[in-house]
């Protein structure tokens, strides 16, 4: 994407960037001012991981605010944007849980939730070795980042609950969206890794997976769109389609960037994600139409 474009589709995006960590922002501090801190570290990881949870694209939540705006033709009121911020709250319900599943350290250039928690372990026993985790302090970061994706996932919900003036109706269609994505994306979580251990994956299984991970979430944003707007089935299919096409797009921009074969600014893969064996759509598409002799140049970890 030329330079101008990306640059215009910011200034864009920023206006509903600000709007949601503003929202989160409140939603976060009401919520830390019910749960004071202690002297007990589990009291303080979520606020000492408030960097994480304010950082991000917002993707979602533009998605959401702005289909709402065009599908009602009416600049989203604070209560619509109050309630698209679930969206956000739960997409960071599962990075606090998918960097324990890979076991990444960073997460948005910062220490990823369940290292940085470990950090706060002060048994004399930490670096004794577990048997889930490799020592008892990453059990413990580990564990205290799982609860801290329950609240978030909590506070996702709440976004919707508290909604007040959207009427009981709206307030119940979003929160069984929710619950929806919470089977469908465990799903495509569950396939994810599955396929690091699988020797070849297809394109086609591979897009099957991400439509049950990065695009059901863009999928609810849409639909989230649609229920606050009070649109028609087919309004509400069409934006749902793009919204799958948009996933699909971002998807793969952010496998390219992670293969190590473009200079990223935002970040990535410092070794690649191929060579890593990174079950990708690249991964799929170089498995299915390479031949196998031209599979490991410069150390790639294709199988032949």
């Amino acid at each position: 994407m030329p330079l101008a474009t990306l640059s215009r589709l910011e200034r864009l995006i920023a206006p509903y960037r600000d709007r949601s960590n503003e929202e989160i922002r409140g939603q976060l501090r009401t919520y830390l001012g019910e749960h004071r801190e202690s002297r007990f570290p589990s009291t303080r990881t979520l606020n000492r991981n408030a960097r994480i949870l304010l950082a991000g694209k917002r993707y979602r939540f533009a998605l959401a605010v702005s289909g709402y705006e065009g599908l009602s033709g009416r600049t989203a009121e604070p209560i619509v944007a109050h309630a698209a911020t679930w969206l956000e709250w739960y997409h960071l319900y599962t990075l606090f849980l998918d960097d324990i599943m890979d076991e990444d350290v960073r997460r948005r250039r910062l220490p990823a939730a369940w290292h940085a928690n470990a950090q706060l372990y002060r048994g004399k026993d930490g670096s004794n070795p577990g048997i889930l985790f490799r020592d008892r302090k990453s059990r413990y970061g580990g564990s205290q980042a799982i609860l801290d994706a329950l609240r978030i996932r909590s506070l996702a919900e709440r976004a919707i609950q508290r909604a007040s003036g959207l009427g009981a109706t709206v307030r119940e269609r979003l929160l069984e969206e929710l619950t929806e994505v919470d089977l469908i994306l465990s799903e495509g979580q569950g396939l994810d890794i599955d396929f690091e251990i699988a020797p070849r994956i297809t394109e086609s299984e591979y897009e099957r997976m991400s439509e049950r991970k990065t695009g059901r979430l863009y999928v609810a944003a849409a639909t989230t769109a649609a229920v606050l707007a009070g649109a028609d089935p087919g309004e509400q299919a069409a934006l749902e389609t793009y919204a799958r096409h948009l996933s699909t797009a971002f998807q793969d921009r952010d496998d390219l960037l992670g293969a190590g074969i473009v200079r990223s600014e935002i970040g990535g893969s410092s070794t690649g994600d191929i060579r890593n064996g990174k079950r990708t759509r690249l991964f799929a598409m170089a498995m299915e139409r390479m031949p196998g002799p031209e599979r490991r140049p410069r150390g790639c970890a294709l199988p032949r």
